[in-house]
């Protein structure tokens, strides 16, 4: 399992219920109806545009993914490819490995199925209807998507273990383990493996 061969079409879509901001809806349901009956107000932004830091860190998985995909093709690569316009190059190429490593010393251990980039879906655990207000706030476009789904950085499987691993480039910003988004993976990449025959009997996220 690599990649975008895993997911409908090359790019890695975002959900507005999605992993990364769980920590902010979990605890406020009716954020994202606020936000954008703030944004066709006028009251802020349309969009921030993102930060320098979030591209930089979009580039090192695209980075990273390129060389594990490589690998579990049997392909020897070309490395890790640093785009032009990072400007530090060598931290980044040495952050990059650094996550290229900690995969390797999993895929080396062997396993019963690996996973990079995979695409989980909670939809089917929860009513994603409850996550929206009614009448005026509703946003329609919440019903015509699935809400409830995230992008596992790497995923393995060997005698009933789960791992997930989820990749951070941000600098000087440590990021503990037991976050709800890595919490929201490992649901869904259970139920990923699950659902293709495997038995999870634990799961370990790093």
């Amino acid at each position: 399992t690599i990649g975008s061969e895993e997911r409908a079409g090359g790019d890695t879509p975002h959900a507005i219920y999605g992993a990364s901001s769980a920590s902010i809806w979990m605890n406020c349901h009716g954020m994202f109806n606020l936000l954008n009956n703030a944004r066709r107000s006028g009251a802020v932004a349309d969009s921030d545009g993102g930060s320098r830091y979030a591209h930089e860190g979009t580039l090192a998985h695209a980075a990273g993914e390129a060389v594990i995909i490589d690998w579990l093709k049997g392909n020897k690569g070309k490395g890790i490819q640093v785009p032009d316009e990072i400007e530090d190059k060598a931290d980044f190429k040495a952050a990059v490995q650094t996550y290229i490593d900690e995969v390797a010393t999993s895929i080396k251990k062997g396993g019963d199925w690996f996973g990079v980039e995979v695409q989980v879906d909670l939809n089917g655990l929860y009513d994603t209807y409850s996550f929206l207000l009614d009448g005026p706030h509703q946003i329609e476009a919440f019903k015509r998507t699935a809400t409830l789904f995230g992008t596992a950085d790497f995923v393995a499987l060997r005698d009933g273990r789960l791992e997930v691993k989820d990749y951070k480039h941000g600098a000087g910003v440590p990021v503990e383990a037991t976050t709800p988004q890595l919490k929201y993976y490992a649901l869904g990449a259970m139920l990923y493996a699950e659902a293709k025959g495997f038995k999870v009997n634990e799961i370990e996220v790093f």
